[in-house]
């Protein structure tokens, strides 16, 4: 069941939609992307949308509503290339054929195909939306969740090797769209643009990784650390992910990373939780001189998230409640941050040589070749998107399709 308060209609339903064009178990993706459209119409229209929903009831909407509606309801309600959430797909659709039978025999083939072309023209509208909607933020250095990039694609992996995958490819759009978008409704080589689309898609994720990959490398080679992600829970030395992260996405032009000042803070590994304190009380602690009296303290709950203290004389305890004047021998490091972002945890010396590594590398792949491969297959990705896109605006103005699918009226 979904978290209350039970999400709208139009949650409900733009949710369902999400979850054909981008993937039935790819939440994150779905979250993201309804979050995007529910503020859109928020903004621009004035719809009363309700709120976004959390991952948890976007699965109940995907798994067990659809399931539980009746067949009649969504053949009646909602466009056959819905019916691929449904694990009853195969019966929805012999249900349907012999309705449609039914229909043709009493004279209403007519209206059957009627409805059949607004159901091509949704689904090419819904194609578009997915082509056009922009991913400004994706850094295909660290590619991770949400899967959707851009342009109507996802990446996947296999066997290590990451790949570009169109939206669709679903097993009920892509029926409907490769069947019916067939000249002269598009021209002849839309096809060979989406499988260009795709080409292009999948050498922005490799050289992107690429790119990561050689960052890491010689991050790890300049500072003799290791990259390590579990270091909130237990104290240990090495690079974190946005080390890589914050220099890639400089060199990517997705922010610029190169303008923001590094900081420094001590972090106290207490029995539970942790505390984050300014340097000169770490170094306090580490020469047996116990905590500044001088200083104050907050407790807070942070949820795994990264915290620092906003005043020079506060520390911060994080998800933990023992009093400060108990933390007496507990492991003392020393974290260094770029505007928020972690990049390395250890001793004062080896935090100060991870940032004059990190700094070095953020100049040298400003501008570099590597970042520019990235680049031009990102602005190919742009180009080929816009003539598909500029093909597809026309088709779904058309009233009629030629070719046959497996959802045509008497198939």
């Amino acid at each position: 069941m979904p978290r209350s308060p039970r999400p709208t209609e139009l949650v409900i339903r733009e949710t369902l939609r999400l979850a054909v064009l981008l993937g039935r178990d790819r939440y994150a993706d779905i979250q993201r992307s309804l979050d995007q459209k529910l503020g859109l119409l928020r903004q621009e229209q004035g719809v009363s949308t309700g709120n976004t929903p959390d991952t948890r009831t976007i699965k109940w909407i995907v798994k067990d509503y659809v399931n539980e509606l009746p067949s009649e309801v969504v053949i009646t309600e909602f466009p056959p290339h819905f019916w691929s959430l449904r694990n009853d797909y195969q019966e929805l659709n012999k249900q349907k054929r012999q309705r449609d039978s039914m229909t043709i025999e009493a004279g209403g083939k007519h209206d059957l195909e009627v409805n059949h072309y607004e159901d091509v023209r949704a689904a090419i509208r819904d194609w578009l939306v997915l082509i056009e909607q922009p991913q400004p933020s994706f850094n295909p250095a660290a590619a991770g969740e949400p899967r959707h990039f851009g342009f109507g694609l996802t990446w996947n992996t296999e066997q290590d090797r990451i790949a570009a995958e169109l939206a669709i490819e679903n097993e009920g759009l892509l029926a409907i769209l490769s069947k019916h978008l067939i000249p002269p409704i598009v021209d002849v080589d839309l096809w060979k643009l989406v499988e260009r689309l795709k080409q292009n898609g999948t050498k922005f994720l490799t050289t992107g990784r690429q790119l990561g990959e050689q960052i890491s490398a010689i991050g790890k080679a300049e500072t003799d650390l290791d990259v390590i992600t579990s270091w909130q829970r237990e104290p240990m030395d090495g690079l974190t992910t946005q080390f890589r992260d914050t220099i890639s996405r400089n060199a990517l032009e997705l922010e610029n990373c190169i303008q923001y000042t590094y900081t420094e803070f001590a972090i106290v590994y207490l029995e539970r939780g942790i505390m984050v304190t300014q340097v000169a009380e770490g170094a306090r602690l580490l020469q047996g001189q116990g905590l500044d009296p001088t200083f104050k303290t907050a407790y807070v709950s942070t949820a795994g998230k990264w915290v620092m203290p906003g005043d020079s004389n506060l520390r911060l305890v994080c998800d933990g409640t023992g009093e400060p004047p108990e933390i007496t021998s507990q492991p003392v490091l020393f974290v260094l941050q770029l505007h928020g972002y972690p990049i390395a945890i250890g001793t004062l010396d080896k935090i100060r040589r991870c940032r004059e590594v990190h700094h070095k590398l953020m100049q040298r792949y400003a501008g570099s070749p590597e970042a520019m491969t990235v680049l031009g297959a990102q602005s190919n990705l742009m180009a080929i998107a816009k003539a598909i896109s500029t093909q597809l605006k026309k088709a779904s103005l058309y009233l009629q399709f030629p070719g046959r699918c497996p959802f045509c009226p008497g198939q």
